[in-house]
């Protein structure tokens, strides 16, 4: 196939065109089983059960995560579109390399999720006065918690921002995945933490809802009882 045609099949890859078809051959995969089975196993185990977290929290799809979808998809296409085993390779390497991608997606977008939880829960209790209401260890062990998740997330935004979009083109497929591979890596620590902090807020409130019915949830202003809703009722 001459490099013009070869531009020519690119062009009208995905596109709708009765006059342009591709030829499609699965067969041209078989070589490469243990690389899809990493890649189609990553998917099924870590991205989809983190687009199923975000639904879960946001109650939408994640766009972004999608669009590493689609580009996924469309490598894997590129795969069996044609004959040539180095073309075919870079390929699956590169819809690994976007496996990876929406794994760092999906874990950078629930660390800000669950960060916007740890704000909404204080700003929602705003007014209980930890200290006589005997939380003040809880409230310190979940500002540490988020302390660390905070310095975990930073490291992993620094890291990426090291390299601009363009740079990361530059890369081969191999230095493309591996550079992929390490911001994942960094990402699913500071989730790890931030999923851990959430647990707290979850095991906190539930202790509060307690201490309200037993009626020791005290607020700042001493005016009375907090309930499990955040009112106050006059003593």
């Amino acid at each position: 196939m001459t490099n013009e045609s070869e531009n020519n099949k690119q062009e009208f890859l995905f596109s709708l065109n009765d006059a342009v078809k591709i030829d499609i051959d699965v067969d041209a995969l078989n070589s490469y089983k243990e690389e899809l089975n990493a890649l189609i196993s990553e998917y099924a185990n870590i991205v989809n059960p983190l687009i199923v977290e975000y639904e879960v929290e946001k109650n939408e799809f994640p766009i972004e995560m999608l669009n590493e979808i689609r580009a996924i998809v469309g490598h894997i296409v590129r795969a069996t579109a044609t004959k040539d085993d180095k073309e075919i390779s870079e390929n699956i390497r590169k819809a690994h390399s976007h496996v990876k991608r929406a794994t760092l997606d999906g874990y950078k977008y629930l660390c800000v999720i669950y960060d916007e939880r740890y704000w909404d829960f204080f700003a929602r209790y705003d007014t209980v006065d930890w200290v006589d209401s005997g939380l003040q260890e809880d409230v310190h062990s979940i500002n540490e918690n988020r302390r660390k998740a905070v310095e975990l997330l930073r490291k992993a935004k620094n890291s990426e921002g090291v390299e601009n979009d363009s740079q990361r083109l530059s890369l081969s497929a191999k230095d493309h995945y591996e550079s992929m591979v390490t911001l994942s890596k960094m990402y699913k620590r500071a989730y790890n933490e931030y999923r851990a902090l959430f647990q707290m807020l979850y095991l906190l409130d539930e202790k509060m809802a307690t201490l309200a019915k037993q009626k020791k949830l005290i607020t700042k202003r001493k005016y009375g009882l907090l309930s499990i809703f955040g009112r106050a009722n006059d003593r």
